[in-house]
């Protein structure tokens, strides 16, 4: 008897677990899923017009003003600025140019009503010519320019460069020269030039190249 015993001990023990019906170990909980967040589509940057009325203006850039270089046909006592500094012009001329370029601080247009529109036409100089104005250099044909009467000391042109200097912009005044008097002023624009533009006023007559 205690022989029979020990074989049922040992066969329950063998197989105990393989009863039919005996209940599986329960799946692990699923993890759940979060959803991604979606990323906001980035507005486009706000693009204002491509001229300025005539009139006493602000005009922000480039929310009501887009960058560029624009240009203007000023009368006497225009005065404009971008930002960086204030530029008179006394006088009428035949074209004035105001650049904006695409830096941090430079955001705003500010001008007077002598000044005119301001639109992205330049005025085209007569061929081999620099009349009265303010000029891109680009505009000018490289030579050495001449000027019958720019040897009056009130002949004060000016040369600008453009400033990419946050919180500036805009044209910064270089330089100044007067001619000697009872000289023949000389003026000697390359192509390779540092400088951006060129103001001539209409005591310097008009300049001629040089063949």
């Amino acid at each position: 008897m205690k022989l029979v015993g020990a074989m049922i001990v040992s066969v329950c023990l063998s197989g105990c677990g393989d009863f039919p019906g005996a209940p599986s170990a329960p799946p692990p909980p699923s993890t759940p899923s979060v959803p991604s967040t979606p990323t906001p589509p980035v507005p486009p940057p706000p693009t204002g017009a491509t001229s300025a009325p005539e009139g006493s203006e602000w005009m922000a850039v480039p929310a009501q003003l887009q960058y560029g270089t624009y240009y203007a046909g000023p009368g006497a006592g225009c005065q404009f600025s971008t930002m960086g500094g204030t530029i008179l012009l006394s006088e009428p001329a035949a074209q004035a140019v105001a650049v904006l370029p695409e830096i941090a601080g430079s955001n705003v247009l500010g001008y007077n009503d002598a000044c005119g529109a301001w639109t992205q036409d330049p005025v085209v100089p007569p061929e081999g010519t620099i009349p009265p104005g303010m000029w891109l250099v680009s505009q000018l044909t490289p030579g050495r320019y001449v000027s019958t009467i720019g040897d009056r000391l009130d002949c004060q042109r000016r040369l600008y460069t453009l400033s990419t200097t946050p919180g500036v912009g805009g044209l910064q005044a270089s330089g100044t020269a007067t001619a000697p008097p009872n000289a023949v002023a000389s003026l000697t624009l390359g192509a390779s030039t540092t400088y951006t533009a060129f103001w001539t006023p209409q005591a310097c007559g008009t300049w001629t190249r040089e063949p």
